[in-house]
């Protein structure tokens, strides 16, 4: 009362606060309870902001600097203090959230005040800060976002049972959550797996939530439109990091998700297998809705799923579903046998393989089989053979190419085979070593196209190849051994059709996407 009736006071503190030099000590919680005081006065909002940014942007070495730990530890000693001033304390930090660039010391100081008046104050300051932080994060500002969610992920982590009661304000972030980036949907979306899957299987409000999660995220996947499939793959594959997090679903030892444990694990075994039932139902649901979308959204769903077990891990039986069910189709899609591609192919010539690195190895990579730009070109009605069975194995019919997965899945098989052997690649020897088959030589004696064929002359080579030699087969020359033949290749290669050079292209950018892999 006598700061906010005596403005003489009122400017001697704060100038005393601005040009203290002392270092940080008791005398500190004061004067945060003083700036708390003077920040809800309108004549003095400014300076105070201004007091505020002047300590926490001064190096935090210095002894006058206000630090995130600096902060954090003295708004959890003296929770009943700051309290009193819950609405100042939230109104600065709101306004370091919306004014303090990505990672800045300003931001970490806000989201300190925030995680730490949480775990300190009671239902209703907790209520007011989870609004808050629904207000920022819906608020399109890059920064604000950012900094807001990376705050709403930290309470899930340190409080989740606190902050469940609240969710129903971050669930209703899913109304435009299609506004958000990708980075941010993830954060979300982490945020209500947290919470969402606490006490999994107790019939408590999680598994309500839970449901009302798998309902949004299937009619994301079902959706026609990219933009809500990828809303759909974010929010499955974080529902599925903490349900299948090694950690919380150890115990569930056999094959078998359903097998009941030893009786010393006959406590928490339910739950863990009532957790992995809900992971590969997420999982079949994904799959599943990849066959019926496109091959942008699978390979998305790849790279999703790689990156959490890469990164966090899964359990056993969820790796393992994912090597049966996953990782063994690339052998089926991508895969091939130098001895039995006249099987495939009608061949002029022997395969050339690109880049294999044990030449006795007969496995190949058949890029050329999935390039969708030669068969848009009609080139693959040449060079396939029409006297064979359609393969067994054959992809089913989706949008885009199927190519566009192979970096994606082969990354997924990587991380599959190191989680489930020790980090060994020993099982995969085979396909680390395995040549490429960019583009086959193909019997001269059919008709090509005739808008290949209009000029033979502009694509043979003038060293020992016939002028009638298609274009195909001088392609081949561009991976062979012979340096001088690649070089004379790629100076004609601007006389061939655009059409061609972007099949070439095709192929080249795959194997470097394979390599770079």
């Amino acid at each position: 009362t006598c700061l906010r009736s005596h403005r003489h006071l009122r400017d001697a503190w704060l100038k005393i606060i601005v040009n203290d030099t002392a270092p940080v000590g008791p005398h500190t919680t004061l004067d945060l309870v003083v700036l708390l005081i003077l920040h809800q006065i309108t004549t003095h909002t400014k300076r105070v902001e201004s007091a505020l940014r002047s300590k926490i942007d001064a190096v935090s070495s210095q002894p006058v600097a206000y630090t995130p730990k600096l902060l954090k530890s003295i708004i959890s000693y003296f929770p009943g203090v700051f309290s009193a001033h819950f609405p100042a304390l939230l109104s600065i930090a709101s306004w370091l959230i919306r004014s303090s660039p990505l990672g800045s010391q300003g931001s970490r100081v806000a989201s300190a005040m925030v995680v730490s008046a949480f775990g300190a104050m009671g239902m209703f300051q907790r209520q007011e800060i989870s609004g808050e932080l629904a207000v920022h994060i819906g608020s399109g500002n890059a920064n604000e976002v950012d900094t807001a969610a990376r705050t709403c992920l930290q309470l899930a982590q340190e409080y989740p049972r606190e902050l469940r009661p609240f969710a129903v304000f971050i669930k209703g972030l899913l109304d435009y959550v299609d506004n958000l980036s990708i980075e941010h949907m993830r954060v979300i979306f982490d945020v209500l797996g947290i919470l969402s899957t606490l006490d999994v299987g107790g019939g408590s409000d999680g598994d309500s939530m839970f449901n009302d999660l798998y309902i949004f995220v299937r009619k994301q996947l079902s959706s026609v439109y990219p933009k809500y499939n990828r809303i759909g793959i974010v929010g499955t594959v974080s529902l599925l990091r903490q349900l299948g997090a090694q950690d919380s679903a150890a115990g569930a030892g056999g094959p078998d998700v359903a097998m009941a444990g030893s009786s010393s694990q006959s406590q928490t075994l339910p739950a863990n297998v009532h957790a992995l039932r809900r992971a590969v139902q997420l999982l079949e649901m994904l799959m599943d809705s990849g066959r019926h979308q496109s091959w942008a959204f699978l390979s998305m769903t790849y790279d999703e799923l790689a990156h959490i077990v890469e990164t966090q891990g899964l359990h056993v039986q969820l790796l393992t579903w994912l090597h049966e069910n996953v990782s063994s189709t690339f052998a089926d899609q991508f895969l091939g046998n130098s001895d039995r591609m006249a099987e495939r192919y009608l061949l002029a010539a022997p395969p050339s393989v690109a880049l294999s690195l044990d030449d006795e190895e007969s496995t190949i990579l058949d890029i050329f089989n999935h390039n969708g730009d030669a068969t848009a070109l009609g080139l693959d009605r040449v060079a396939k053979r029409t006297d064979m069975p359609e393969e067994a194995t054959a992809s089913p019919k989706l949008r885009g190419s199927l190519l566009s997965c192979l970096p994606s899945l082969l990354r997924l098989v990587q991380v599959c085979e190191k989680a489930l052997s020790a980090g060994s690649l020993a099982e995969i020897d085979a396909l680390l070593v395995c040549g490429m088959y960019l583009l086959p030589p193909v019997d001269v004696s059919d008709d090509l196209p005739a808008h290949i064929t209009s000029s033979p002359s502009a694509f043979s080579l003038a060293n020992g190849l016939e002028n009638s030699t298609s274009a195909l087969i001088s392609g081949n020359l561009l991976v062979g051994a012979n340096e001088d033949e690649r070089r004379e290749l790629m100076d004609r290669i601007k006389f061939w059709p655009p059409e061609l050079r972007r099949v070439l292209c095709t192929s080249l950018f795959v194997a470097v996407n394979w390599v770079r892999e």
